[in-house]
């Protein structure tokens, strides 16, 4: 059980970096942010390529971890407007 929690984490934190990447790429689509833009695109990328690699290596813990992630938000919808420095988060000094 706990080689599988071990597995299974990764790849929900992986989930969630990416709907919090692509909200962050549609609030500076809108606010016409260039720079914050493009970097939020090549991280969007970044977790993507580990997403696939999540797949190929656990697909049924993948498709476990996207359902359950699914779930948690419809019963958790994100606010609408984000905290002022929400971004800082992805800063590319502070992502490991």
């Amino acid at each position: 059980m706990l080689f599988a929690w071990q597995r299974f984490y990764p790849i929900l934190c992986t989930l969630n970096r990416r709907r919090e990447l692509n909200r962050l790429i549609g609030w500076a689509t809108r606010k016409r942010l260039t720079h914050p833009l493009s970097l939020y695109r090549l991280r969007l990328a970044d977790e993507e390529r580990r997403l696939f690699r999540y797949r190929l290596a656990h697909p049924r813990l993948t498709a476990f971890a996207y359902s359950l992630h699914l779930l948690a938000y419809v019963f958790f919808p994100v606010p609408r407007y984000l905290e002022k420095g929400s971004a800082s988060a992805y800063r590319s000094q502070r992502i490991a």
